[in-house]
């Protein structure tokens, strides 16, 4: 045999010997000496998951025990592993089929695991659906940090990645691939009480560092999710209660969290073209010791009976054209040192929460309002955001911008926040399916002893103060044809002239009012105001009889009166809250006839109450006749006489 013929043999046994084959012949294989990289076919038949590896310094007897999908030992005893290519590996890589039958669920884990035990930045998705499965929990329901029964779990800095042409979707199954809102594990509550408790598992949990601090280095430095839908197939039954019922599944599932951050320190999160929709927990729960922020772009969070959006954890937050709802709480959220929406819907649930909280540590309780006194304010901003089909939409410390609301009310709540403040909106309200709904509603604490729960002894709910809100209305055509109109805003309790709302532009029933005489009154501005019923406001009185004193509880007041008279009137100095509560300074009231009675009426006389100044006698005995009186807090807190009008 010639040389030539020799060197020929040989490169083609070499070559034979590096031919790609499928992942499963490669162990045990002859790899030539001085050859550190072999590609093969497949990971599985039918050509899927060809990859390249190599063998390194980081190819351990350890790394191929702990990784066995990704590692392989060659014959001569040298362990190789899956190399990435541009940072990142496939599942498909890791065994993963892709076809939406199979459980991928351990193949998507094994790529996880490897990533995480590598340093690969990137876990890719390629296939338009994954089934998974979720796994048997042995560990009771309460010990957050026992890895099993997710069915996806972070354990390092790691980008899950959808690269295919549309999404993938992440369909997660029961136990075995039941359905998880038919069938679910039972499983002790915790180590101390062997009580039944619901197991559905979730979607990724994220089991970062657990200790009392944050360390210098973070596991997971960085978590991020693109173009990927997480499937749940749970339903939103409007079963609420908490925890979920072991016989029956249904509630709400603290187990059951789409993406859930639990009690650890974390990095930067970041979620974008993403849906996580059907799930019987909280979708998103940043429930982080701490966390360095989180942003999430167009991705819809929806269908729970929880809480679908819960960024818990004080961070800067950005959030960006995003969807919540389908469930009890839309969001429930914590004021955040900064926080950021621009067009993003909450809609179709219960109630929402945005704002306030503790964002300097609790007090009292996680919703009572702290702040860094020597930093900025802690401003939650809304930018063209709309909140959409829910009763209640609790507004908190700190949150500025303008929003528009399709059927819903806006709640300024004592109650819920404790101490109420600083707040600047700018309210377009539609009302269209819906019928007598507030668009606005001011709850100040009902006493001014109003104990503050979990608060030492004498710590008292405060009245909201420097709080400014623009409100406009508007009704669609369905709620035209359907005569379906606005209430007017209200408010109630103890409220300081330092809240002022602007009526601008509104068509509604009524004047904004409360209940007479009021405990006080917030600065009340009305620019246009078109009433509906044909009433001059639902702040009417009488028919008056006698001598009254008005304790003004609306802008705009329509009065009734009988045929004798003129009756004697004036203007309360005060609420019944006292000076503390008064008027704001310039307050206009304006005061018309609602009854035609020539020669009776109500008389407003010059001169007979010092408070009350006045031009000359004024009689409104025609329907339609008016006088206006605007508040003046620095002279005595006088009303002075700024217009009259009178067909008599």
């Amino acid at each position: 045999m010639s040389a030539p013929d020799m060197i020929a043999r040989g490169l083609a046994a070499r070559a034979s010997l590096l031919a790609a084959a499928p992942f499963a012949q490669l162990s045990g294989r002859a790899v030539p000496p001085g050859c550190d990289r072999i590609d093969s076919s497949a990971h599985a038949a039918g050509g899927i998951g060809a990859a390249r590896y190599v063998h390194d310094a980081r190819c351990t007897d350890e790394l191929l025990a702990d990784h066995p999908g990704c590692t392989f030992r060659a014959v001569d005893g040298r362990v190789f592993r899956l190399m990435p290519e541009a940072g990142g590996i496939a599942v498909e890589q890791a065994g993963a089929i892709g076809d939406g039958v199979t459980d991928d669920q351990p193949a998507i884990q094994a790529a996880l695991d490897y990533a995480a035990a590598t340093g690969i930045g990137e876990v890719r998705f390629t296939a338009p659906a994954y089934r998974i499965h979720c796994p048997q929990r042995t560990s009771p329901a309460n010990d957050i940090y026992s890895p099993d029964g997710h069915p996806l779990v972070a354990r390092g800095s790691v980008t899950l990645r959808g690269v295919g042409p549309a999404r993938s979707t992440l369909d997660f199954r029961g136990l075995g691939g039941a359905d998880p809102e038919a069938s679910w594990q039972v499983v002790p509550k915790s180590a101390s009480d062997a009580g039944d408790a619901v197991w559905r598992g979730g979607g990724l949990f994220a089991l970062a560092d657990q200790g009392a601090e944050a360390p210098e280095r973070l596991a997971i430095e960085r978590l991020e999710i693109h173009r990927l839908n997480f499937i749940g197939n749970r339903q939103r039954t409007g079963q609420q209660s908490w925890p979920a019922n072991p016989a029956t599944g249904d509630g709400w599932d603290t187990s059951d969290k789409a993406v859930w951050l639990h009690d650890t320190h974390i990095g930067d999160v970041v979620i974008a073209d993403c849906d996580f929709i059907g799930w019987k927990g909280e979708i998103y729960f940043g429930g982080a010791k701490t966390q360095r922020s989180l942003t999430i772009e167009r991705t819809r969070l929806l269908t729970t009976n929880a809480n679908a959006f819960n960024p818990g954890t004080n961070c800067p937050l950005v959030a960006r054209e995003c969807e919540f709802g389908d469930a009890r709480t839309a969001q429930e959220d914590t004021g955040k040192t900064r926080a950021q929406y621009s067009g993003c819907l909450w809609r179709d649930s219960d109630t929402t929460l945005i704002g306030s909280g503790a964002t300097d540590g609790i007090t009292y309780h996680y919703l009572y309002p702290t702040r860094d006194a020597a930093g900025a304010p802690p401003i939650t901003q809304l930018d063209g955001c709309e909140f959409r089909n829910i009763p209640t939409v609790f507004v908190g410390c700190w949150v500025r911008g303008r929003i528009r609301t399709t059927d819903a009310t806006v709640d300024l709540s004592t109650p819920l926040y404790s101490a109420l403040r600083d707040i600047d909106l700018d309210i377009d309200a539609t009302i269209d399916a819906k019928n007598a709904i507030v668009p606005l509603r001011i709850t100040g604490p009902a006493t001014l002893t109003t104990q503050i729960g979990n608060a030492p002894a004498g710590t008292y709910q405060l009245p909201p103060r420097d709080v400014h809100v623009t409100l406009r209305t508007r009704r669609t055509q369905l709620a035209r044809d359907g005569g379906r109109q606005w209430y007017p805003p209200s408010w109630t309790g103890y409220v300081t002239s330092s809240v002022r709302l602007v009526i601008d532009d509104c068509v509604m029933n009524a004047a904004p009012t409360v209940g007479h005489p009021p405990v006080s009154v917030p600065a009340i501005e009305i620019r246009n105001l078109v009433t509906q019923s044909g009433s001059y406001g639902t702040a009417n009185m009488g028919p008056l009889t006698g001598a009254t004193t008005i304790t003004p509880n609306s802008p705009l007041i329509g009065c009734y009166f009988d045929a004798n008279g003129p009756h004697d009137m004036a203007l309360a100095r005060f609420p019944t809250g006292g000076s503390n509560f008064a008027y704001a300074h310039g307050q206009k009231v304006k005061i018309r006839a609602l009854s035609d009675t020539p020669g009776a009426g109500l008389k407003f006389a010059k001169g007979t109450k010092w408070w009350m100044k006045l031009a000359a006698d004024r009689v409104l005995s025609r329907s339609g006749d008016w006088i206006e009186f605007t508040y003046n807090a620095y002279a005595g807190s006088i009303w002075e006489e700024t217009g009259f009008f009178t067909t008599a």
